[in-house]
């Protein structure tokens, strides 16, 4: 544990100074974007009001999801989410950059090769949980700005949780119910590890290892798919909702377990040193 505990505490360091880059982009842009509606909003009201006579009563309230919905919001969440899906693949293939790959000294540590491997798949996770917990509390204070800059008279309240569950991106990262939360985030896990062993069939096996990593990325996305397609073209309705949820479980945890097993030979057996 102490060695794993070395090797993920390292991993989110080598990654640190882009992550701290994305939290001050996320940070930046989304407080001068605030601004920028929520003043450009009010402008907008007082000039109805003022020109063009029309009583406060007959303005629409303005929303924070004026903010909430643009491109301010959603463009460094967007630019966050691609940078750590890139780095899902960067993780392991910049071991091997350069004559004197780093990989093989890395695979020679007195510790199991899975220890590294886990390591790396908590970085990533750990990195999305970051994320997501910077963006409930700059979504919070976001809207407590809101509140304040907004006159009163033009002003319409929203509460956190409203803001979160009124959101398609938000209510996927902080689900109502604590089993969906294990739902997505697992299936967030499952499709990590399922790149890391593709990633391993292509190192171990080279060319012929990206057609088997393909397959491999086909099978397991039909099996993904496998209880819907069963519920609603071939049997429709044969299972319940709630039946068709289980069995979507159960095979993202026989997914992840097949995907960690077949990593782990490919470590031990295939990859040498």
């Amino acid at each position: 544990m102490n060695r794993f505990m070395k090797l993920l505490e390292w991993e989110i360091s080598r990654f640190g100074k882009i992550y701290l880059a994305l939290c001050s982009l996320t940070i930046v842009v989304q407080f001068a974007g605030l601004f920028f509606t929520t003043l450009y909003s009010v402008f907008s009201a007082n000039k109805m009001v003022k020109e063009n006579a029309i009583p406060v009563e007959m303005i629409p309230p303005i929303q924070i999801n004026v903010f909430k919905n643009s491109l301010w919001f959603g463009g460094p969440i967007l630019i966050s989410v691609s940078v750590l899906v890139l780095y899902v693949f960067f993780i392991w293939y910049r071991e091997w950059w350069g004559k004197n790959t780093f990989a093989y000294r890395l695979l020679m540590l007195p510790t199991s090769r899975m220890n590294i491997y886990m390591a790396k798949v908590t970085a990533i996770m750990v990195f999305v949980f970051g994320l997501v917990a910077l963006q409930i509390v700059l979504l919070a204070l976001q809207n407590m700005l809101f509140n304040m800059i907004v006159p009163i008279k033009f002003l319409e309240k929203m509460a956190l949780v409203d803001l979160i569950r009124s959101d398609f991106i938000l209510s996927l990262l902080l689900p109502k119910y604590f089993i969906q939360f294990l739902y997505h985030y697992g299936t967030g896990a499952m499709f990590i590890v399922a790149i890391f062993t593709i990633i391993m069939l292509e190192r171990s096996f080279r060319w012929k290892g990206i057609i088997a990593g393909i397959g491999y990325a086909v099978v397991l996305l039909g099996i993904l798919w496998l209880p819907q397609i069963i519920n609603i073209l071939l049997y429709p309705k044969y299972w319940f909702n709630i039946e068709v949820f289980i069995i979507e479980i159960i095979i993202r945890v026989l997914l992840i377990a097949i995907s960690l097993w077949l990593s782990s030979y490919l470590l031990r057996k295939r990859i040498s040193v």
